[in-house]
């Protein structure tokens, strides 16, 4: 980036090069932010599905026990 406002003939000031710092800084943490919300909603539905899938096999086997059939 320093080699193109060189040869443009100008430099970045200290404000343009502070601006472009804390848009980069604010920007990373927003990916953070979205990649740590993903992962929160992914871990949450695996730990549900999984919950899900455990009533429903602790049911059906309540049901074989009792002499239910899903009929």
């Amino acid at each position: 980036m320093f080699d193109v406002f060189h040869a443009l003939g100008t430099l970045p000031s200290r404000r343009d090069k502070l601006k472009s710092s804390i848009i980069s800084i604010n920007e990373f943490l927003v990916q953070i932010n979205y990649s740590i919300i993903v992962n929160n909603i992914c871990t949450i539905s695996k730990y549900l599905i999984a919950v899900f899938i455990d009533r429903r096999k602790i049911k059906a086997n309540t049901r074989k026990k009792n002499g239910y059939s899903k009929s």
